[in-house]
């Protein structure tokens, strides 16, 4: 392959190519890259597109942050799926241009990104951060959960009070597709997961169709941010830095669009967190948010519209659950696990937060 071809699958990424992106880097100067070779990532860890991990072996590094693995990610070769997830491909993309400029760096280091627009193939090498994170699906600890919820506070925080990027559309405009995808996908959630959802959960479902169009508010206010769309633990690493500072780096953001911030709170913590664990630090965390978002909260009508938003968060997240189950699980044993399991979860936060009611009275 040509090196200035863009690899649009993951065998099309050869040694030459990769030799000749990492070239770039003031770091690379004399060093030589002898061989590479590649294996594609846990099946399950994600619903859509191919990742992989590439093995870098030189014959001479010239700095010793030159990378010895790689993660690339690679648009689906189903072409039903690559159409269903064009826009959003070319969402994720404009995100990592604009946020890896960002004063607060939630990105792992990105080494090339290309997409084509009219395909929707996209090619992102990522830095490998696996070896040094916490990745935790089923058991998110407090510390942990703290941690990521006063991080991604600071991030909204910050995009509150700045003008919105063009690409970063209000949820709205990106939800009316995925709401026709979810409403024809009820029934088949329901008859693979029946064992899991009980009444309210299933009544939720029969009316979330009819209710749809109210779920996300027409109109921005100041409060609106950028929110990421899928936030949840599969989708972020905890890992410390060279100075053993923790960080967080946040990858997929194809669902990162203009919202209220606490929706991705409300998605971690149906998606992240445990029911008996979430029952006992649910308030907690939301109030390190509000602290950390900055919001005041002395007046009674913003407190009670972040109740609000937190639970719409929920729907959100239901919204996603059954799309994810339906289309685009690569039905692997581990992405089986999490869909279970995050229907557990939710069929006791809507029980517990009586959502039924919420969306009835939108």
């Amino acid at each position: 392959m040509e090196v200035n071809l863009t690899p649009w699958i993951p065998e099309q990424v050869t040694l030459a190519w990769l030799s000749n992106v990492l070239s770039k880097s003031s770091n690379y100067k004399d060093s030589k890259i002898i061989a590479l070779t590649s294996q594609p990532i846990s099946p399950g860890r994600g619903f859509s597109g191919q990742v992989h991990r590439y093995f870098i072996k030189y014959s001479h590094k010239a700095s010793k942050t030159l990378p010895e693995t790689i993660i690339g990610k690679f648009s689906s070769q189903n072409q039903v799926t690559k159409k269903f997830l064009r826009n959003y491909s070319i969402n994720e993309i404009s995100a990592y241009r604009e946020f890896s400029q960002s004063i607060i760096q939630l990105l792992p280091k990105t080494y090339f990104m290309a997409i084509n627009e009219k395909e929707g193939d996209i090619c992102l090498l990522l830095e490998d951060l696996d070896s040094t994170s916490r990745y935790n699906v089923d058991l998110l600890s407090f510390e942990q959960y703290k941690f990521t919820v006063k991080k991604i506070a600071e991030f909204h925080a910050m995009w509150r009070k700045k003008p919105k990027p063009k690409w970063a559309r209000p949820a709205r405009a990106l939800t009316g597709h995925t709401n026709k995808i979810m409403s024809r996908n009820i029934w088949k959630f329901l008859e693979l997961y029946k064992d899991h959802v009980g009444n309210d959960f299933r009544q939720l479902l029969n009316e979330y169709p009819n209710q749809s169009h109210k779920i996300f508010p027409r109109a921005t206010n100041e409060y609106t941010t950028i929110t990421h769309g899928d936030f949840r633990p599969d989708n972020f690493f905890i890992s410390k830095s060279i100075s053993n500072i923790l960080e967080l780096k946040v990858i997929d953001w194809q669902l990162a669009s203009q919202g209220h911030g606490i929706w991705d709170i409300s998605y971690l913590t149906a998606w992240g967190v445990p029911i008996e664990s979430r029952r006992e630090w649910e308030q907690q965390i939301k109030d390190i948010y509000r602290e950390t978002m900055d919001l005041g909260y002395q007046d009674y009508h913003q407190s009670t519209q972040m109740e609000i938003e937190y639970l719409r968060g929920f729907l959100i997240a239901i919204q996603i659950l059954v799309i994810a189950a339906s289309e685009l699980s690569d039905q692997s044993e581990r992405g089986d696990k999490l869909i279970r399991t995050t229907t557990d979860r939710i069929n006791m936060i809507i029980e517990d937060h009586n959502l039924l009611t919420f969306l009835r009275n939108l």
